[in-house]
């Protein structure tokens, strides 16, 4: 069964958040929905989310081979009602979004760490690695937004410009992030050529163990309730066999299964950076903006 997790971690009782799974006809859809809102500056209080189980991981990042991510997503205010949340084929209503001021993102977080029982144990491992499919409103930004890579790094998956940011978060974990130069809310990408790009940089070890992988949304900030409708979410990994025997490990996620495989850690392809050097520059000088002016930014 996938693993669903409300992980309001970061609690301070100025709202609340809650997530409901979803009572969907469609088979392994795996839906859930969160409803959320908090008060105050937008910091991140918690990441309701869907986890991957499987006995695939822990792996080294060496050993990847690809790590598959589908999923549908929709993010409405509560008010607009449920036939509004329902469409998952356009972008969320940028300026009804705004106007209660949403700071969230959506995202797939994973963990690692050198040592493999240490790579599952949440707040200790050494790397947190996420991949940004949204962002909405000026606070919610990535660790190392202040200080971006020089030259930039962006790399193109599927039609889709991914700009990495790096820093250190408050507890000391090395935070690698890919953000999109879109809003992605339909989509199934191959992640893995994203580490294999952060390993040929030498930033993320090849040693080091992939421990956890989850989808959701961190919760930062809006003045009314907020939803977060995923209509579906499947995953499923494909890794070397190793020693231990995890080359048959079945994915409950999507019902596949790990294989064997020569080839090596998939890399993804460096582009130009002229527009990741303006996501850059949008989230460096913007401290309270619209949804609206963050669209703009990514479209110059």
């Amino acid at each position: 069964m996938p693993v669903r997790n409300n992980n309001i971690w970061n609690d301070d009782g100025s709202g609340s958040a809650c997530t409901y799974v979803t009572d969907d006809p469609k088979p392994n859809s795996n839906a859930f929905d969160v409803q959320w809102q908090w008060s105050g500056d937008p910091i991140v209080r918690g990441f309701p989310n869907v986890g991957l189980r499987t006995k695939a991981l822990p792996v080294h990042v060496r050993d990847l081979r690809s790590l598959n991510i589908s999923a549908a997503w929709t993010l409405t205010p509560s008010s607009s009602g449920s036939d509004v949340s329902a469409d998952d084929t356009s972008e969320p209503d940028g300026n009804a979004l705004e106007d209660i001021g949403v700071e969230t993102n959506v995202c797939l977080d994973v963990f690692a760490d050198s040592d493999e029982a240490r790579s599952l144990d949440f707040g200790d491992q050494k790397y947190e690695i996420m991949v940004w499919f949204a962002a909405f409103g000026g606070g919610a930004k990535p660790v190392g937004n202040t200080t971006p890579l020089s030259p930039p790094v962006v790399s193109m998956i599927q039609g889709t410009e991914f700009t990495l940011y790096s820093g250190t978060n408050t507890n000391g974990q090395t935070v690698l992030t890919w953000v999109a130069n879109r809003t992605l809310t339909t989509f199934d990408i191959d992640v893995a050529p994203l580490f294999g790009l952060l390993a040929s940089k030498g930033l993320l070890p090849e040693e080091v163990y992939l421990g956890t992988v989850q989808f959701g949304t961190e919760t930062f900030a809006a003045a009314e309730m907020v939803i977060f409708n995923v209509t579906s979410f499947n995953a499923s990994i494909r890794t070397v066999q190793t020693e231990r025997g995890l080359g048959n490990a079945t994915n409950s996620q999507s019902g596949g299964a790990t294989t064997t495989d020569s080839g090596g850690l998939p890399i993804a392809t460096q582009v130009d950076a002229t527009s990741g050097s303006a996501r850059q520059h949008s989230f460096l000088s913007i401290t309270i903006v619209g949804i609206t002016s963050i669209l703009a930014a990514m479209m110059t």
